[in-house]
């Protein structure tokens, strides 16, 4: 009789875990990408996230991103990319690059977003020089707006804005998982967005 008790409480259990399991859909929820590209390692699931530091729903997805990442299972790799779409958004991702070449693009990257939306130092969306004080004061080293203009970054520059071409992302911040599938802003609050793509990265990881 317990035992049948028990058994019948699992089955409850279940019948309601399964119908508060979140359900998304193509077209509404995510987009399947028109041109995909290939995965670059097919043991692991990449999510992408394209940003641009001016943008306030990149701001407030940072804080829920940055805690899904902590928390991210060991097979998924997050890849921060800035969307260099046009000439004041590539202002920024040169910044970006060139402070992930000087190894603080991790340490600083909240920091800048903070310092644009909390303290409204807004500069820092496209001026050299005060781009250029900034990392220098947050121990980025010294000839930063250089290395900004130098043909590595610009390289690496012209690949994200090439991606984002690729991807035809129409804003940010958007989140592309294993190069085929798109989550951006229109499918809802930051929890959604990292819900949405916690559903595609499972369907990817099963589907290795």
């Amino acid at each position: 009789m317990l035992m049948q008790r028990v058994l019948l409480a699992v089955l409850v259990w279940l019948s309601v875990a399964v119908q508060a399991a979140p359900v998304f859909q193509e077209g509404k929820d995510y987009q399947l990408l028109p041109q995909p590209s290939l995965r670059p390692d097919p043991q692991r699931v990449q999510v992408r996230e394209f940003f641009w530091y001016g943008c306030p729903h990149c701001y407030h997805l940072l804080p829920v991103l940055d805690a899904w990442a902590r928390k991210k299972p060991s097979y998924v790799d997050l890849v921060l990319t800035p969307a260099a779409l046009n000439p004041e958004w590539q202002i920024d991702a040169q910044a970006y690059y060139a402070a992930e070449i000087r190894g603080v693009a991790s340490k600083l990257h909240d920091d800048m977003f903070n310092a644009i939306h909390r303290d409204q130092n807004i500069q820092l969306i496209n001026n050299v020089a005060a781009i250029d004080q900034f990392y220098t004061a947050h121990g980025a080293g010294a000839n930063f707006s250089a290395l900004m203009n130098s043909m590595v970054v610009l390289g690496k520059v012209n690949a994200a804005a090439q991606l984002a071409r690729q991807y035809q992302l129409e804003g940010v911040p958007s989140l592309v998982i294993d190069g085929k599938y798109l989550v951006d802003y229109h499918a809802g609050e930051p929890l959604r967005m990292m819900q949405v793509v916690d559903y595609l990265v499972t369907m990817e990881h099963h589907g290795h």
